[in-house]
Formats: C-alpha cells, sequence, structure tokens
C-alpha cells in the first residue's frame, strides 16, 4: 500500500489553521462508507472536514440510499459485495458518480485491482486502513475544495474611478502650456495609456490560476501607477492653471 506524501498533511494543516482563524472556509467533504470495520470506527472517531451522510455494511442498502445523497467520497469495502466483478463494482461506483472512490480489500485479484484503477477517481488501499490514512488520501480534495473557497470568498477588488476621463485626457493633449514644454500634453498621453491598460489587464482571458495571478498583479501596479499619474496631473494642471 502506498502511503500519500506527508506534504498533504503539512498543507492541509496550515489550511485548516487558516481557516479557524476565518480567513478561509470551505465545504466539508461528503462522505459514504460501506464497511462493517469503517461503522466501528467511526462510532469511536471521526475525520476533520468529512461529513458522513452514510455508514452501513449492507450493500444493497448502500446502492439504493447513497445515491440520492451525493457524496464527494465513497468508501467500499470488496468483501462487503456478493460479487468482485469489476463490471458490478464500477457500476455500483457510477450509481454513486462521486468525485473519488476509494475500494478496500484484504484479499483480492490483480486483475480487478488494476481493472478498477484504471479508473483515475477510483483508489484501491489494502486493509487494515486507519481513519488516519484515510483522511491523509483525502487530504488533496480537501486543499483544493479550500483554495476554491478562497478564491470564490475573495472580495472583489475595489479600484477608485479614474479621476480624469478620455475626453478630458483628449483635450489635454491639446493644450498649450504657458511656457514651452508639453507636459500636460505627455503626462495626459501617459495617463491614457495607463488607465487603458489597467482596463485591458482587469479584463484579459486567463487559462489557469497562474495566469489569474498575474493578471491581478498587472492589474494591482496599473491602478498604482494611474492614482500616481493623476496626483502629477492634478498638480501640474493646478500650477499652470488649466481647467479641464
Amino acid at each position: 500500500m502506498r502511503s500519500p506524501p506527508t506534504t498533504f498533511l503539512d498543507e492541509w494543516e496550515v489550511l485548516k489553521r487558516r481557516a479557524e482563524w476565518g480567513v478561509i472556509s470551505a465545504r466539508m467533504i461528503r462522505s459514504a462508507f460501506l464497511g462493517s470495520q469503517f461503522v466501528g470506527q467511526l462510532r469511536q472517531a471521526s475525520i476533520d472536514d468529512v461529513e458522513v451522510v452514510w455508514a452501513g455494511s449492507n450493500a444493497e442498502r448502500f446502492a439504493a440510499e447513497v445515491p440520492p445523497l451525493k457524496p464527494d467520497v465513497v468508501v467500499v469495502d470488496l468483501s462487503e459485495l456478493e460479487t468482485e466483478s469489476d463490471q458490478a463494482v464500477t457500476l455500483l461506483l457510477d450509481r454513486c458518480n462521486a468525485e473519488l472512490a476509494i475500494i478496500t480489500y484484504s484479499f483480492a485479484r490483480r486483475q480487478l485491482i488494476r481493472a478498477l484503477t484504471s479508473n483515475s477517481r477510483v483508489r484501491a488501499l489494502q486493509l487494515p486502513v486507519t481513519l488516519t490514512t484515510l483522511r491523509a488520501h483525502l487530504a488533496p480534495m480537501v486543499i483544493r475544495r479550500v483554495l476554491e473557497s478562497t478564491r470564490r470568498e475573495a472580495p472583489p477588488m475595489k479600484h477608485a474611478e479614474p479621476k480624469y476621463d478620455r475626453e478630458q485626457l483628449g483635450r489635454l493633449m491639446e493644450v498649450a502650456s504657458s511656457v514651452q514644454c508639453e507636459c500636460p500634453s505627455n503626462v495626459a498621453q501617459v495617463l491614457a495609456k495607463v488607465q487603458a491598460f489597467e482596463a485591458y489587464s482587469k479584463a484579459c482571458e486567463s487559462r489557469n490560476d497562474k495566469d489569474r495571478e498575474v493578471h491581478a498583479a498587472l492589474y494591482e501596479a496599473s491602478h498604482a501607477a494611474r492614482l500616481k499619474l493623476e496626483q502629477a496631473l492634478t498638480t501640474l494642471l493646478e500650477h499652470e492653471r488649466i481647467t479641464v
């Protein structure tokens, strides 16, 4: 049996602490367990961030009652099933339509395990399996849920509206200064470009999380640059006694 990387546990603990401090929150993972061993374990302990919506040892009841509950994860002990054909097990898992299925077994045919785990949503663990081990295998899902919740619950960035609109900047681009320089026109041109790039970076399409981070950084930087340029232009216009 492969042990999950401990880094998942470490990252999970960090995210959990942030959630406890109110920084982030995420919906608990809904799980269903088929297996008398799991029923006994769950009576003695619980799994952090996991809500058990069904636990029992009757395969027929599991097949009938679990799908309507829409669990995120199902944990199935193969010894509780009347048949161990990969078609029957696959059909049961498909009915549940869970994001992740964990199959446990004491002894099983290699061909069966290979057939079941050919589905990327299915993992196989050899018994005995502790709740701590299950918790570790669920860590990637918990981390993903928390990160998704962070992005979903993050307050939208509130930026000040432009102080000078495009029409005002257009007029300033043509204004004549009282001295032989074209600073008002030049600053207005630069500010117009920064305004345009700020709007562009806010609406720019992102392919993945990294893209979103980069575009958000560009948006923040261009916003800060616009505020500085607006302040500079205001000072310049007051000095030149120019009104727009």
